[in-house]
């Protein structure tokens, strides 16, 4: 057995750990409940032992911190330690469990269980165990973020948006985890500067934005192309500085930040720049969250330079077979045909999915 195929671009994959484990491609099953939470630094071995039996081994991580125990002979524990450098990356508590007697790789976090197993029972199991699980009371948990808008003055609206708990390793491709922590690790400096979220329509730009304000402690503001049109007027640089530490939220602003030569919006591209990189980021310690859907190639060159931007990321379409896994565990017992974004998966029709076209010719 050679658990480093379980992993993929130094991500552990826990269908492929399952593979290398029982030498058999599982069946998975996801269960989430909008509001219901799990209270993960409860469960304890033997809170596992419980609902799992007794013959397990547990893992835990939280807070960058891994918690192993076992009844496995020392083999086993080594073998099992072998895969936890992978949990450092995690975003949230997380709880895994190996029974192998059952053939069974059980992962819990704070808003989903996910079971890797052979059989086809794993709902049964999920619906017995969840009595047993420790939960924290249904909430209906909301984010905040400022929205800019303008009566004479520029002010700012509070408003919620909806709590959102993503597995990234589910919704997204292998290597958006480290995007993430890097995201974050930029988001608690006290620096200036940009991070550029680009790629396709229905990738996951917004939702992982939702999920950033629902776990980071910041001041996020939230700025309109129409109102960013106008970030040079000095009345916008007032209110800017009524807001230093702050994060700026662009979303879709490809017409804010095309390149100059071809933007009608050049002061504001020029005062993204100064606030980024420039004097005026000395004073301001303001952040740049912008998104948007062109390519990368269309978009003012200078804002992509070392020490300006510091997250450059492009959002794709699910891998086919991260696409299949997905589908499967949303209740949909097929193959996706090709690569797929989470807005086709979420939105599964069968009619408008279609394998790409075969070439002909010579």
């Amino acid at each position: 057995m050679d658990l480093n195929k379980a992993y993929v671009n130094g991500a552990l994959r826990l269908e492929q750990l399952y593979v290398e484990l029982f030498n058999v491609i599982p069946n998975s099953y996801l269960y989430y409940e909008e509001g219901l939470l799990f209270k993960t630094s409860d469960l304890t071995l033997e809170k596992c032992k419980e609902f799992c039996g007794e013959n397990i081994e547990f893992k835990i991580h939280e807070e960058n911190k891994i918690y192993s125990t076992s009844k496995a002979d020392e083999r086993k524990v080594e073998e099992w330690d072998d895969i936890s450098q992978s949990f450092r990356s995690r975003t949230q508590p997380y709880v895994m469990v190996l029974d192998r007697g059952n053939k069974r790789i059980i992962s819990i976090d704070e808003s989903s269980i996910k079971v890797y197993s052979s059989t086809y029972d794993s709902r049964d199991f999920v619906n017995s165990i969840l009595k047993d699980i420790p939960k924290q009371e249904k909430v209906n948990k909301t984010a905040t973020i400022d929205l800019v808008a303008y009566d004479h003055n520029y002010y700012t609206i509070n408003s919620k948006i909806r709590h959102t708990s993503i597995d990234f390793d589910t919704n997204y491709n292998d290597g958006f985890v480290d995007i993430y922590k890097k995201t974050i690790d930029f988001l608690n400096e006290q620096e200036s500067g940009l991070i550029i979220w680009h790629g396709e329509k229905g990738t996951g730009k917004t939702s992982a934005i939702r999920h950033l304000l629902s776990h980071t402690d910041k001041k996020y503001i939230l700025v309109t192309n129409a109102i960013a049109a106008h970030m040079a007027e000095p009345e916008f640089i007032a209110f800017m500085m009524e807001n230093k530490d702050s994060i700026f939220i662009l979303e879709d602003c490809e017409q804010i930040l095309m390149a100059r030569e071809e933007n009608r919006f050049g002061g504001a591209i020029a005062n993204i720049l100064n606030m980024s990189d420039g004097l005026m980021s000395d004073i301001f310690n303001i952040k740049f969250i912008c998104t948007f859907n062109t390519e990368i190639k269309n978009i003012d060159e200078a804002l992509l330079r070392p020490g300006r931007c510091f997250v450059n990321y492009e959002f794709k379409a699910l891998s086919k077979e991260k696409s299949s896994e997905l589908l499967k565990s949303l209740g949909h017992d097929i193959s996706a045909p090709r690569e797929m974004t989470l807005a086709e998966i979420y939105n599964y029709n069968p009619e408008t999915i279609v394998s790409p076209k075969k070439k002909v010719g010579f």
